[in-house]
């Protein structure tokens, strides 16, 4: 029987450590985020291991919760885990054409964890004639003034356009739990680059979705051979994936099916 259902969602863990919580005040002393974190953890994990199944769109989605903790990783590897895919909406009505794709595009926060900095670096080690854009903000934005290829918009109030117009979508994540962005930009059928780390690792596998290394060099390398194969910025079989596997409808189903499952259990 079906006591607790739990769903877990780790999207923002990422933001609040790197962000918030810098330090901590505590009544008259002060504790480093990496302790409040620990304890955090494990109150956290004593929660989990009351639920019958823990839902997330991939156990790779996980691995940025527990990668720094062995014992916390062990706990983990205990629960039950019930992966449902993630789905997102059309984000723009779609008609696949060709169009003056003169750009790549980095969308998000502009922060480490996000690899964000990756993103700058690699515009030293692309060869490719093309504008670099990003979209955002974050604490490392100061740093785009040193980088010449990089055109910073800011945030824009068009980014489906603006997704729709680049040659390619890239994704440097250091740590992720499931990139959104990614299937946005799959259901704009865009080419996307991206790195194997988290919940990435799960992503239907198409030629048109590129995964290499979190390392500058390495993104700055995919990004030319990317663009001397696919520059026209289109990608029917990223368009097909997405309706396959990550359209909300699809999403719903999966939900459907979750909870037809859970009522079998009652």
């Amino acid at each position: 029987m079906v006591k607790n259902a739990f769903y877990f969602l780790i999207a923002l863990q990422s933001y609040l450590t790197s962000t918030l919580l810098q330090k901590v005040g505590m009544i008259g002393h002060v504790i480093t985020k990496e302790k409040f974190i620990t304890n955090l953890r494990k109150q956290e994990i004593e929660i989990f291991e009351k639920a019958d199944g823990i839902i997330c769109p991939s156990y790779h989605s996980l691995e940025s919760y527990f990668s720094d903790d062995f014992e916390c990783r062990q706990k983990f590897e205990k629960l039950n885990f019930i992966e449902v895919i993630s789905g997102v909406n059309d984000i723009l009505d779609y008609k696949i054409e060709e169009n003056n794709a003169n750009y790549i595009l980095y969308l998000g926060r502009y922060h480490e964890s996000k690899g964000f900095d990756l993103y700058l670096e690699a515009s030293r080690y692309s060869k490719f004639d093309i504008e670099w854009f990003c979209a955002g903000s974050g604490q490392l934005e100061e740093r785009i003034q040193s980088y010449d290829k990089i055109i910073n918009k800011g945030w824009v109030s068009d980014i489906k356009n603006m997704m729709k117009n680049a040659a390619l979508i890239v994704v440097p994540n250091r740590s992720t739990f499931f990139d959104l962005v990614i299937l946005e930009a799959l259901s704009l059928g865009k080419p996307i680059l991206t790195t194997k780390t988290g919940g990435n690792k799960a992503l239907i596998s198409t030629k048109d979705i590129y995964m290499c290394d979190p390392n500058a060099e390495n993104i700055g390398s995919y990004i030319d051979s990317i663009l001397n194969e696919n520059s026209t910025g289109f990608s029917i079989e990223n368009r097909k994936v997405f309706d396959d596997f990550y359209s909300i409808g699809k999403l719903v189903e999966r939900y459907n099916k979750l909870s037809i499952i859970l009522k079998d259990c009652n």
